[in-house]
């Protein structure tokens, strides 16, 4: 989405169908951006990153090592004495 920034910062109001606060709306319509920079106002396009899919054949992250894992923890029960022990 294009920020746009009109000649007077305090403007707040729509122009052409956009929407400003304190002098700054924003659009994706690249006619109207194409306008709004004929008619003397700035336009900050953002620009376009590649969206990036990970491919389920690559691993996302390392593999934990046997060494790595979480010790186990017994089971409390299990450290209870029996009626039988008592």
């Amino acid at each position: 989405m294009a920020k746009i920034f009109a000649p007077n910062t305090q403007y707040t109001g729509i122009s052409a169908g956009v929407a400003f606060a304190n002098g700054v709306g924003e659009c994706d319509d690249p006619e109207r951006l194409k306008w709004f920079e004929r008619s003397g106002y700035t336009v900050e396009t953002e620009p376009e990153t590649p969206k990036v899919e990970a491919d389920a054949t690559e691993p996302v992250g390392k593999a934990p090592d046997a060494g790595d894992a979480a010790p186990k923890v017994a089971d409390a029960d299990a450290k209870k004495p029996s009626k039988a022990e008592k």
